[in-house]
């Protein structure tokens, strides 16, 4: 596997180091709705030193790009040196700017999250000097409407959570990919190196044109596990928002019908939720009180934990085979235990060793998580 490390000095401008060829190991995963994570360890050569360094970028291929957050160097009792290199998805860039001043709108989802990074950091947000990257306009996606006000926080912790468990308006994972351009370095247009992009999951469930099914009847899973929890979950959820005491504004989500140990309840603060705030132009602004209720409902039922259900299967899959099913909708059965389920790949996972490779392919989170091992 060819590790290219590039130099990024500001957002128009990259530059190729070298490529990364001692290594003896990477670990690289990747997710649909969140950012993930990466680890590259080696001995220590002046050549490795050189080139991994904080605040550059790996690329393996154009989906598999990752930023270096940190180097570790270790020395052990025979006086070899190996080093560590860690870091995050590209997606991390977004990590470098926070939410500024009140983002508070009614609007579908894919506009949410767009409008939201766009403000504070694509191309056309008021600072020039905030932009981090460009935006792909989601103009084929459709989804449902999100009433939601956040202030101050990081703008990837703002987006993660927000796609936490989303869906477009057919049903599938609405998640997000950071693009890299390194082509666009220098061009006349003065594009960004970096484009975000939102995405919708496809449709690779048993009755699609392209099914992914996993079974043990078919001969492709060689060991499978199943657990189910119910620790942590709650399904009717206390939200307080702004004010003291009794004058506190409270609000509720979850189902109320429920009683005696159905009901499991839970307590969300959100004492920073204010109905008067200042937008990014700078205006004063105040919600009804209407506004702000449907505000604080929106944080209850997004503090809502279900149920934790979890299958583990082994089966052979190519690693391009895996990164083009992130997002997907897939179904998996076994009549043993009696589980039909349809759910999304979420995460997957690439272990590259001297010894061999692994990927993993992690399906569904929350009651319907199954974790799929692919070797």
């Amino acid at each position: 596997m060819d590790i290219y490390v590039y130099d990024c000095p500001d957002i128009f401008t990259v530059e190729l180091i070298g490529v990364l060829d001692s290594y003896k190991s990477i670990n690289y995963t990747m997710k649909f709705q969140n950012c993930g994570s990466w680890s590259i360890k080696g001995l220590y050569t002046p050549e490795s030193s050189e080139l991994l360094k904080a605040g550059r970028f790996i690329y393996i291929n154009p989906k598999v790009v990752g930023y270096i957050t940190s180097i570790t160097y270790d020395v052990d009792t025979k006086g070899n040196m190996t080093y560590t290199a860690n870091g995050r998805e590209s997606k991390f860039i977004l990590n470098n700017r926070i939410v500024w001043n009140t983002y508070s709108h009614n609007l579908p989802l894919n506009e949410w999250i767009y409008s939201l990074v766009q403000e504070n950091a694509a191309e056309g947000c008021i600072d020039s000097k905030r932009q981090l990257c460009g935006m792909i306009p989601p103009q084929t996606l459709k989804c449902g409407a999100i009433d939601k006000q956040v202030s101050y926080k990081s703008l990837l912790d703002t987006v993660n959570t927000v796609l936490e468990n989303a869906q477009t308006s057919n049903g599938l994972a609405l998640g997000y990919e950071m693009q890299f351009h390194p082509e666009y370095s220098g061009d006349k247009a003065h594009r960004p190196i970096f484009w975000m992009n939102l995405l919708e999951g496809q449709d690779r469930t048993y009755n699609s044109k392209e099914p992914f099914l996993v079974a043990r009847e078919m001969n492709n899973v060689s060991t499978l596990s199943l657990s189910n929890s119910i620790k942590g979950s709650t399904n009717f959820i206390l939200a307080a928002g702004e004010d003291k005491g009794d004058t506190r504004k409270l609000a509720t989500a979850g189902d109320n019908t429920l009683s005696g140990l159905k009901r499991n309840e839970g307590f969300t603060d959100c004492r920073d939720l204010q109905s008067e705030y200042t937008d990014a132009s700078g205006n004063k602004k105040t919600l009804s009180d209407a506004e702000y209720t449907k505000l604080l409902e929106q944080e209850a039922k997004d503090a809502i934990v279900k149920d934790t259900f979890s299958l583990t299967a082994e089966s052979v899959v190519t690693t391009e085979q895996a990164i083009e099913l992130l997002g997907a909708k897939v179904t998996v059965v076994d009549k043993t235990f009696g589980v039909r389920t349809e759910d999304f790949v979420t995460e997957v996972n690439v272990i590259d060793e001297a010894d061999g490779g692994l990927t993993t392919l992690t399906v569904g989170k929350g009651v319907d998580a199954q974790k799929l091992i692919i070797q």
